[in-house]
């Protein structure tokens, strides 16, 4: 084996293994993700998969030769004369800007398909109403509402497995961002406009709230569009819904609970015959006060037999 062959084969055992390390670095420590807990965290892991594997393959093919270069290179002691003088190669240079847009091509191409899956209406869906305002959520049930009456809400998003979801969201004040991280879907939330000019100058107001009975008529009205995330639970368990956008001084508070049931446990909360824990939100205190009562949603997990990764039972 002459001794070009040799190095090359080196350097190539070298990047391999390099890689490896460094994608198991970043999937396992400098990147540590929760569970997924819906359909669209499988679709997200495996991007993410696709996408620290090229990292590890580039950070390697640059850092590898980069090292072997230094030390088996490296000017020996007495030898003054030059290197070879290499002007560049025409044959590389196509190659290390050719393959590079093929696969950021790739990546597009892919992300596209993926995002349209996101975002296409699934079959039978349910739609949860989602408002967000300094510093808590409020979450709307139409398709647990009486009709002519204000709209069924609670402090808390609860879900079915396996019910696809749209969740419909606007903000009371400022923009604030739809984040539960075992989902792996995050939507921003911006305000809503409630006032209109009618043709004679008259200023005309239109409730665009969600808490409003009449929200459908005058959304239409307006032709009003909220921001839409849509998601299929398929954990049963406890979550933390956070605020990913700074929105005040009390930003950190801005937490509400996303407990996924099973059919029967759902139907049970629809019923009125489960008692959810109280939401962890401002209102309720800090971080260090009983206000946040995580007793509470820890001992709801143990009756609901959920654990670990399931309950996120602390702040």
């Amino acid at each position: 084996m002459g001794s070009r062959t040799r190095h090359f084969a080196i350097i190539t055992v070298l990047i391999a293994v390099s890689t490896v390390v460094v994608y198991f670095l970043i999937n396992l420590y400098l990147f540590e993700r929760p569970f997924g807990a819906s359909a669209e965290a499988s679709q997200i892991e495996t991007m993410f998969q696709a996408h620290f594997i090229l990292m590890g393959f580039l950070f390697a093919i640059i850092v590898v030769p980069l090292g072997y270069a230094i030390v088996v290179f490296r000017q020996k002691e007495g030898d003054d004369t030059d290197a070879p003088h290499i002007h560049g190669n025409t044959t590389l240079e196509i190659v290390w800007t050719i393959i590079p847009v093929l696969i950021v091509v790739g990546f597009a191409i892919w992300g596209s398909f993926f995002y349209w899956d996101l975002v296409s209406a699934n079959e039978g869906e349910v739609e949860i109403r989602v408002q967000g305002y300094k510093w808590d959520w409020t979450f709307y049930y139409p398709e647990h509402s009486v009709p002519g009456e204000p709209p069924r809400q609670d402090q808390t998003l609860v879900v079915e497995t396996g019910q696809p979801v749209v969740l419909t969201m606007q903000a009371n004040d400022v923009i604030h961002a739809f984040w539960v991280p075992q989902f792996r879907v995050k939507q921003d939330v911006v305000p809503y406009n409630i006032a209109i000019r009618s043709d004679n100058g008259d200023r005309q107001v239109i409730d665009l709230s969600f808490a409003n009975p009449n929200y459908e008529e005058a959304a239409e009205a307006f032709n009003y569009s909220p921001q839409e995330v849509r998601i299929i639970p398929d954990q049963p368990g406890v979550y933390r819904l956070r605020c990913a956008e700074i929105c005040g001084t009390q930003h950190w508070a801005m937490l509400a609970n996303v407990i996924v049931l099973d059919t029967d446990d759902y139907q049970a909360w629809v019923n009125g015959e489960l008692t959810l824990p109280a939401d962890p939100n401002f209102a309720n205190g800090t971080p260090d006060t009983e206000g946040y009562y995580l007793d509470e949603l820890k001992a709801f997990c143990d009756e609901q037999e959920f654990s670990g990764v399931n309950c996120e039972s602390e702040y």
